[in-house]
């Protein structure tokens, strides 16, 4: 679920709401990555309370990724914005001239698309909640399409299917042995420089946990710069100036004893001289996150498979969406 900044903003402003500010954002307002809108209650008119400056610390956020881009703390200022029933049915319905109708008509999209966008991954237009295929390193995912499209006299919402590949979650080793269709661990401590460089074309900017300690936990959210053919015996300066191997680093600072040390390892800073590498072993991938990269042969017979519906199955589909999530 982190294809984006509007992504990461909409769920700065959810985390806000919810366990911020919860009495303060009663009704919570709608978000769509460039402007605040406020949902509309009985009264149809926000209290003036809403408005202001809030702070929030980020390690109070257990539910929103933290990335390199964000200071802490944050401040974020907003103010309220309402959409008045009336101005949407002249506008929308009755086609009456306005300067706001794109923004209106981005209003009704957040009403339809908000909470099923918010609880599953999507990307701003379709959501995918069907895992309907695990191919290795890569998984499909068949989703839904919905979007509010005005004619005369009337809105018209639109529900359609739709397929996309994610990385499939889980041990980032595993993943890389699907990539090269390999079992054999030792395979990925031999790679050629050519073999590293198509692993990291394929797996850079994929976000990954690192878990580690006794006993184990999971660490923030990182992204994948790169791989490193030394792995956890890449050396670094330690506090006394001593040469200290990150095999090292791991068994005497967090008590782990390395499985697969020659594994190349997860570089997650690249700046010369001051380079962040961690063991493969001990990182996994996030799920829910897009594969955006030109996708195997295999991959895309299996796309073509999934996305030919008969329209009886396509119908199933949608009404399957429909009941489960309240569309």
């Amino acid at each position: 679920m982190y294809d984006g900044s509007w992504r990461k903003k909409a769920e700065l402003v959810r985390h806000l709401q919810v366990m911020v500010e919860p009495e303060v954002f009663t009704p919570q307002f709608l978000y769509d990555g460039e402007a605040f809108r406020v949902r509309l209650g009985d009264n149809g008119v926000p209290g003036d309370n809403a408005k202001g400056v809030y702070v929030i610390q980020f390690k109070e956020l257990s539910t929103v990724p933290i990335t390199a881009t964000w200071v802490s703390p944050m401040w974020s200022q907003f103010s309220a914005e309402t959409e008045p029933r009336r101005e949407i049915t002249d506008t929308i319905l009755n086609g009456r001239k306005s300067a706001r109708k794109e923004s209106l008509l981005n209003f009704m999209q957040l009403i339809v698309r908000q909470a099923s966008n918010n609880d599953h991954p999507s990307n701003k237009k379709a959501y995918y909640p069907f895992q309907c295929d695990n191919l290795g390193f890569i998984e499909l995912r068949r989703g839904i399409f919905h979007s509010v499209r005005p004619a005369i006299g009337k809105m018209i919402l639109v529900v359609d299917t739709t397929v996309a590949a994610f990385y499939t979650g889980g041990d980032l080793i595993d993943a890389l042995l699907k990539f090269f269709e390999s079992r054999n661990v030792r395979d990925l401590q031999n790679l050629s420089p050519g073999g590293l460089k198509n692993a990291e074309r394929c797996f850079k900017k994929v976000i990954i946990t690192e878990t580690k300690g006794t006993p184990p936990r999971a660490g923030r959210k990182r992204t994948i710069k790169g791989f490193h053919p030394d792995g956890a015996l890449f050396k670094f300066t330690g506090n006394e100036g001593e040469q200290v191997t990150i095999e090292q680093h791991y068994m005497t600072v967090h008590n782990v004893r390395l499985a697969y040390p020659r594994l190349p390892g997860v570089v997650l800073r690249d700046t010369p001289g001051r380079e962040e590498i961690v063991p493969m072993e001990l990182c996994k991938i996030e799920p829910g996150q897009f594969y955006k990269k030109a996708l195997p042969e295999n991959v895309q017979s299996r796309v073509l498979t999934l996305s030919t519906m008969k329209p009886v199955d396509k119908m199933s589909e949608i009404s399957k969406a429909v009941n489960s999530f309240s569309m």
